[in-house]
C-alpha cells in the first residue's frame, strides 16, 4: 500500500535522526536530547493524524453502510446492527502501532540516558556509608554529594519538559522515576548500610528535596518512588513499632503503610536500622 510505504519512510527517517543523536553523544548533552524530543513530537503529530484520518473513514464507512440497509428495508436494520457492534478495525492500524512504539522507544531511552547521568553524579553518595551515622551540617538541608546529581537530573528533566510533547514528557519522568526508586532501594537499603537517628534524619531531609524535584509534574510524587518511600517509612518508625511491624508479616505491614516491599526486604532494612538506648 502507497500510505503505508509513505508512512515507513518517515518513520524511518526519524529513526535515522534519533540513532544519529544517540550515536554522537549517546544524549548526555542537550542538543541531542532535543532532536531525539523533536522526532518523538514529530511521530506523536503524524500519529495523531492518522488515528483522525482512521476516524474520518470509521464514520465514512458507517454512512455507506447505513445507505446500503436502506435498500434492504425501515425496518430490516440487523445488518447494520452487525457491522456497527463487530469489531473496527482501521487501515492504518498497522502504521499508528509503528508510531507508538517508536515513540515509548526513544521516550524510554531519554529516561534511560538521564538516570545514568544521574547514577555517575551521585555514586559517592550511595557508597559513603559513614554519611548515615553522622548528623548533616547544620547550614545543608541536603547532603553534599546529591547536590550535583540533583542539579544535574533537574536541569535535564527542564530541556526535556521544554522540548518534548506533554504526553511523552509525562511518560518520561515516570519512567526516571521508576529508575531512581530502584537505583536508591537497591544501593542503600539492599546494601550494607546501617542508619543511625541522625542517618534517617538526614535521607528523610534529601528525599523530600528528590521529591520536591518531581512535584512540579505531580501532586504526590513519593507513590513514584514505591520502594524508597516504604524503606522511608520504616527507617521512621519507632524501635517497638518496627519490631512490631515485621513480626506481623505482610498483613501487619500493609496496615502500616508498607505496600510495596515484601516481608524479606523488611527485614533487611530493619537490620540496617541502628537505635542508640
Amino acid at each position: 500500500m502507497a500510505g503505508g510505504s509513505i508512512t515507513q519512510r518517515y518513520l524511518d527517517c526519524l529513526l535515522l535522526r534519533c540513532q544519529e543523536a544517540e550515536g554522537l553523544t549517546a544524549l548526555t548533552d542537550d542538543n541531542g536530547l532535543i532532536k531525539v524530543a523533536n522526532s518523538v513530537n514529530a511521530a506523536h503529530y503524524f500519529e495523531s493524524v492518522l488515528k483522525e484520518w482512521c476516524e474520518d473513514t470509521f464514520f465514512l464507512e458507517l454512512g455507506f453502510d447505513h445507505s446500503e440497509q436502506l435498500g434492504i428495508g425501515i425496518n430490516d436494520n440487523s445488518g447494520l446492527e452487525g457491522r456497527i457492534d463487530g469489531p473496527v478495525g482501521c487501515v492504518f492500524d498497522e502504521e499508528i502501532k509503528k508510531f507508538e512504539n517508536f515513540r515509548k522507544e526513544w521516550v524510554e531511552r531519554i529516561s534511560v540516558a538521564v538516570l545514568r547521568g544521574f547514577d555517575a553524579r551521585c555514586r559517592e553518595y550511595i557508597k559513603n556509608r559513614r554519611q548515615w551515622q553522622e548528623k548533616g551540617e547544620e547550614s545543608w538541608t541536603i547532603s553534599k554529594t546529591l547536590v550535583g546529581a540533583l542539579d544535574y537530573l533537574q536541569g535535564k528533566m527542564a530541556v526535556a519538559e521544554e522540548n518534548l510533547n506533554r504526553i511523552d514528557f509525562v511518560g518520561a519522568w515516570r519512567s526516571l522515576a521508576a529508575g531512581v526508586d530502584h537505583l536508591l532501594f537497591n544501593g542503600l537499603f539492599m546494601s550494607m548500610v546501617k542508619f543511625h537517628d541522625a542517618g534517617v534524619e538526614r535521607f528523610n531531609g534529601d528525599m523530600e528535596i528528590l521529591f520536591g524535584v518531581f512535584r512540579a509534574w505531580c501532586l504526590r510524587p513519593e507513590a513514584f518512588f514505591p520502594k524508597t518511600s516504604d524503606g522511608l517509612k520504616l527507617l521512621k518508625m519507632s524501635e517497638e513499632q518496627l519490631r512490631d511491624t515485621i513480626s506481623g508479616g505482610g498483613k501487619r505491614m500493609k496496615e502500616n503503610g508498607i505496600i510495596h516491599l515484601n516481608v524479606a526486604e523488611a527485614e533487611k532494612i530493619q537490620n540496617k536500622r541502628v537505635f542508640m538506648r
